[in-house]
């Protein structure tokens, strides 16, 4: 087994009184019969004096860049979440392997990083809104130096020639629906011919929980009877399990979806795809058509839902505190984006208290002289 915790098959011999151990596949993806083939040419090998580990070494050298991502995808993406694996994947196929796929390893330099960084935020393939573009290309930036911290540790090489390049800045969104917005997004959902699309918006607009994790949810997950949401760890952005309350609207929404689903199991999903036993993957047609249908910007997204979900809890007073466990945050500092919006609820308060102070003294009587 290895540091990571992967099992491997490997060999042991010697070489002229050396001793040589040698890994040569992961069990996980190799067939035992294809691994026993491969040890009985590496153990010959070994009595004609090769040591299959210089080799490998050797012919690693010799790598393109191609090949250190095949090597990548095997060692590294499968330690990433789903969505991050996908994202991870299509930086490769669509920007990364087109341009540098057939260069060498070690002689790929940071110009040739910084061509492609160029390439991949003017292209119109990547989006057509120019800062999304440039944020696509800090995603393969990071993506392809992620691939140069492997190299060097493999001896690949000595250096990361992605450090060279700077990165663009990145202005966060700061976009929330109002209470208008949301009204008009809960009315087009009511009015919406796709069903369980309309109540996935309804569930992120009431829980502000994350696309991902919602689409990934089964109905083992929530405990209706306590009104409470589980998230296991494989699902959440964290890898942590993370329990939380959900509003009353939320149980209500949940116990209608149950109620129509009929006869289900715990890990059935909470919103089944249309192949049996998968679950919804992309809705993204029927999301536009609603939020079309609720008259919202180009600027919405299911993101949007989220951001707007703690907008309200900080707005009414509850602090980031409670937001971020709400959200299921993990450092205050993400949750700190949302601190101006207490001024909202500060200046309740200021109000309040300058009420209260013209109430206590509209109560005096004025003294007699």
């Amino acid at each position: 087994m290895t540091r990571s915790g992967h099992k491997s098959f490997a060999i042991e011999g010697r070489i002229d009184g050396r001793k040589v151990k040698h890994s040569f596949g992961r069990a996980s993806v190799m067939a035992v019969e294809h691994a026993r083939k491969r040890a009985r040419s590496l153990l010959l090998g070994l009595l004609e004096g090769r040591d299959p580990t210089r080799e490998a070494a050797a012919s690693r050298e010799a790598w393109t860049l191609q090949e250190l991502a095949d090597a990548y995808s095997e060692s590294h993406l499968p330690k990433l979440r789903p969505a991050s694996q996908a994202q991870y994947t299509s930086y490769l196929d669509r920007f990364i392997l087109p341009e540098l796929g057939r260069y060498r390893v070690r002689d790929v330099q940071t110009a040739d990083v910084l061509r492609l960084f160029r390439l991949t935020e003017t292209t119109s393939i990547a989006s057509n809104r120019a800062g999304a573009r440039r944020t696509t290309a800090n995603r393969v930036l990071a993506t392809l130096s992620s691939m140069f911290h492997e190299a060097c540790l493999l001896g690949l090489r000595i250096d990361n020639p992605c450090r060279g390049v700077r990165r663009n800045p990145e202005v966060r969104r700061e976009r929330y629906l109002s209470e208008a917005e949301t009204a008009r997004l809960l009315a087009a959902c009511d009015a919406s011919r796709h069903a369980s699309v309309a109540n996935l918006i309804r569930l992120l607009v009431f829980t502000g929980a994350r696309r991902g994790e919602t689409l990934s949810a089964t109905w083992g997950e929530f405990d209706l009877q306590a009104g409470t949401w589980t998230k296991p760890s494989h699902h959440t952005k964290q890898n942590r399990i993370h329990s939380t309350p959900i509003s009353p609207a939320a149980v209500a929404l949940l116990r209608d979806m149950k109620g129509q689903a009929g006869a289900i199991g715990e890990n059935d999903w909470l919103f089944p795809g249309r192949v049996p036993g998968e679950r919804l993957a992309s809705p993204k047609r029927a999301v536009s058509s609603i939020f079309r249908s609720a008259n919202l910007s180009d600027d919405v997204t299911l993101h949007t839902l989220r951001h707007s979900f703690a907008a309200r809890v900080v707005s009414a007073g509850h602090g980031l505190h409670a937001a971020g466990k709400l959200m299921g945050h993990t450092q205050a500092a993400t949750t700190h984006r949302y601190a101006h919006l207490e001024h909202d609820a500060q200046r309740r308060a200021l109000s309040d208290v300058d009420s209260a102070i013209t109430k206590a003294r509209s109560r005096l009587v004025p003294s007699s002289v």
